[in-house]
C-alpha cells in the first residue's frame, strides 16, 4: 500500500530536493512500508543536467580547443564534444553589471537555447560569454543575435 502524500514534507538543501516523513507518520505506518520508501528515495537522487557545462575543465577545453565567434553582445565558443548531445555553458562576468543584470542575460541565453535546440546540430559544447550590451536586449534581440552566431559557426540546421 503506498503512503499518502500528506505524511511527507519536502525540503530543499543545496539544490537538491528531499522527501521526509512527518514524525507522526512514522508511528502510524509499519517499518516495512517506510523502508520501502527509503529505497524509493535513493532512486530520486540528484543527477547532473546532461545539457549543461558545469566543470571548469569543460569550459577551459572549450576556450582552448573551440572555435570563437563574436559580435557586439556575445562571444560564442563551439567545440565538438564527441557525444550525442549538445551542451550549453554560460558565463557572465562582472563587467556586464551587478548580479541582477548578469542573471537576466544568462536566463535569456538559456531560453534561446531551450527553444532552438532542435535547430542546432547535436554533438557540440557551446559556451556563450555575455558582453555588456547584452543586458539591454529583449528576448527577440537575443534570439536573433545568438542564432546569427550559431549560423556563422555552422551548427544551425538548414530550415
Amino acid at each position: 500500500m503506498p503512503l499518502p502524500l500528506e505524511v511527507f514534507f519536502i525540503y530543499w538543501v543545496h539544490g537538491r530536493t528531499y522527501l521526509r516523513l512527518w514524525n507522526k507518520a512514522i508511528a502510524l505506518y509499519s517499518l516495512q512500508e517506510i523502508n520501502g520508501l527509503n529505497s524509493y528515495n535513493s532512486d530520486m537522487a540528484h543527477t547532473p543536467h546532461p545539457e549543461r557545462l558545469k566543470k571548469r575543465r569543460e569550459f577551459q577545453r572549450g576556450y582552448r580547443k573551440g572555435r570563437k565567434y563574436w559580435n557586439r553582445e556575445f562571444v560564442v565558443y563551439v567545440y565538438e564534444n564527441m557525444s550525442n548531445n549538445t551542451r550549453l555553458g554560460i558565463t557572465a562576468t562582472k563587467k556586464i553589471g551587478k548580479s541582477v543584470q548578469r542573471n537576466r542575460a544568462k536566463r535569456l541565453v538559456r531560453e534561446v537555447f531551450r527553444l532552438s535546440k532542435d535547430r542546432i546540430y547535436s554533438g557540440y559544447d557551446i559556451i556563450v560569454v555575455g558582453r555588456a550590451p547584452s543586458i539591454h536586449l529583449k528576448y527577440q534581440g537575443a534570439q536573433k543575435t545568438l542564432l546569427r552566431l550559431f549560423k556563422k559557426a555552422r551548427i544551425l540546421k538548414k530550415e
